[in-house]
């Protein structure tokens, strides 16, 4: 742990130009000489006929220049640390006090900004009394995926289903619903689907979505069988597309190319694997359960490893269900009747693929198809009845949704990812849930694991992120695009990003700007009377229509 010095803090010289309510940012900086600050105040006084070398401040809306401590402390920089608040274009700003290559101006930053870590204040089972955090969630690591993003306004189209519209929980994240249906009667499967896709977080209701917060878009028909349908999702900005149905017949070759349509310009399709022997028996009862490779040993209606469609056509992820509520093997008592809880139960064990420990009937499906698990046994969920607005849900049809809405916080942080990418790192990042006894006969069957959200999220930050570049300055700037990303070097250049083995020239300003990530690189150097700047824009949109390499290309200053 560093030791740090406790410095009580007194500003005590303040240059106030207007008062006002505004989004401001603050540049922090070293000036060493009283006489310089003279002169800069001196300068921030509207319409002052004084003429100076700082003179270019009167094009900046500047709030406030302060000297922040009062204390001496015997530190250079923090005894001559000032802040100017502005309202507008600090960047600017630091580039013009950059340029000026004054030796007592030094140390020229943004202030950065900071947001508190908090979750959000509906993460709790609903209906439990003491409050109990929501154990699905959880289990994937919600929380934590949160501290590194909350601010997702990614879409997601709901595939297929009727929903209650109106429901508390829900209603303010519908941005467009096909069929308005605000009746609850008949509408529990959609209600209950569409809040684990985008149910309101943070709203001190009910529950969360795993996505914080994505929007949604509603459709009655099916998006993976109706082109004018996904077409039109696709030109409302929808990225992820969710389906909680499923036929154990591929029946129709159509739909794969309605999937590859979606693929190829970006949608991510995420649908629920099947739900098991139960399932399978009470809706394909004739028949083989696989009729194309009856010698798979998969025509064995009830097995629970049928293949279920769309889940197992390409370019779907695939979701089967995990337990989540204990840890693995802790009898626990839940007696909360209005749930349908009532007394003792060994089984919702974390991770387990089997509801009731060693029964093989008792699994969702699982397959060779399947990509990823996520809890789909007992997950807190809307409900459609008005005197109880929250129940349990069992089923793939809402271990499905959960995935979509946790790959729209991924898609949040990283929107240049293709959907390979995607199926790549929540993959790569699953907890494996093999190492369990139970599970271990389901090797290959329950995908990649359980989904891990926080260390997706993390991955997905630095994901086809790190770019080197080893160009001199040139004479004439040079544009190089590169895996989506354009560095730009030269004189007086904005809009660049990362990041570098360059050498910034005497008179070169280069601006560094990126999304998430930003390394420099041994070799990295800026002489004298040059300048750079670094900064993280998460709303920066750099991603190529058809991600290839740019060729170069002249820039002009």
């Amino acid at each position: 742990m560093k030791k740090l010095t406790t410095i009580i803090v007194f500003c005590f010289f303040t240059i106030c130009v207007k008062s006002q309510e505004t989004r401001t940012e603050t540049i922090d900086l070293t000036i060493k000489s009283p006489e310089k600050v003279s002169i800069i105040q001196s300068s921030l006084i509207i319409d002052s006929s004084f003429t100076n070398q700082f003179s270019f401040l009167q094009n900046y809306n500047v709030i406030e220049l302060v000297k922040v401590c009062s204390t001496i402390t015997g530190n250079h920089k923090l005894d001559n640390w000032y802040r100017i608040t502005v309202a507008n274009d600090a960047n600017g700003l630091i580039g013009e006090l950059i340029q000026l290559n004054d030796s007592d101006i030094t140390d020229i930053e943004l202030e950065p900004k900071f947001a508190t870590l908090s979750g959000s204040n509906d993460y709790y089972e609903p209906n439990m009394s003491p409050p109990i955090d929501n154990r699905a969630l959880q289990l994937i690591k919600a929380k934590e995926a949160w501290l590194v993003r909350t601010n997702n306004n990614l879409k997601i189209g709901v595939s297929g289903e009727f929903l209650y519209q109106n429901h508390e929980d829900l209603s303010a994240n519908i941005l467009y619903n096909e069929f308005p249906f605000s009746n609850s009667s008949g509408a529990f499967h959609g209600t209950a689907v569409a809040g684990f896709a985008g149910g309101v977080t943070n709203n001190n209701l009910g529950i969360a979505s795993a996505g914080f917060n994505p929007k949604l878009l509603l459709y009655n028909n099916y998006l993976h069988t109706d082109i004018n349908a996904l077409i039109h999702a696709i030109n409302q900005g929808v990225k992820v597309i969710t389906v909680s149905s499923g036929v154990y017949i591929n029946h129709n070759s159509y739909y794969q190319s309605i999937i590859d349509y979606g693929y190829d310009r970006g949608i991510v399709f995420v649908a629920g694997a099947g739900n098991g022997a139960n399932w399978e028996i009470n809706n394909f009862i004739s028949g083989s359960c696989d009729k194309y490779t009856p010698g798979d040993n998969l025509g064995i209606i009830g097995s629970s490893e049928c293949l279920v469609y769309p889940a197992s056509l390409n370019h779907v992820i695939s979701v089967t269900s995990v337990c989540h509520s204990n840890d693995y093997g802790v009898q626990t008592y839940l007696n909360v009747p209005s749930l349908g809880l009532n007394g003792n139960y060994d089984y919702l064990w974390k991770d387990l693929a089997e509801q009731f420990a060693n029964n093989t009937n008792t699994t969702h499906t699982r397959n060779n198809r399947v990509d990823i698990s996520a809890p789909g046994f007992a997950v807190p969920c809307l409900n459609v009845d008005l005197a109880q607005k929250y129940t349990n849900c069992f089923g793939t049809s809402f271990a499905s949704p959960m995935v979509a809405s946790a790959i729209s916080l991924i898609l949040s942080v990283n929107p240049c990812l293709s959907v390979d990418d995607v199926e790549h790192i929540i993959k790569t990042t699953a907890s494996n849930i093999y190492s369990i006894t139970e599970n271990q006969k389901y090797i290959g069957k329950l995908g990649a694991g359980r989904i891990d959200l926080a260390s997706a999220i993390n991955y997905a930050l630095i994901y086809k992120a790190m770019y080197e570049q080893n160009t001199k300055y040139l004479p004439n700037p040079i544009s190089y695009t590169k895996r989506k990303h354009t560095i730009l070097i030269g004189h007086s250049i904005n809009s660049s990003q990362p990041n570098g083995w360059v050498e910034i020239e005497t008179g070169a300003m280069v601006n560094y700007i990126a999304r998430n990530y930003i390394e420099s690189k041994s070799g990295f150097e800026a002489k004298v009377g040059s300048g750079f700047e670094w900064r993280i824009s998460h709303e920066l949109n750099s991603c190529d229509s058809d991600g290839s390499e740019g060729d170069p290309g002249e820039i002009g200053d």
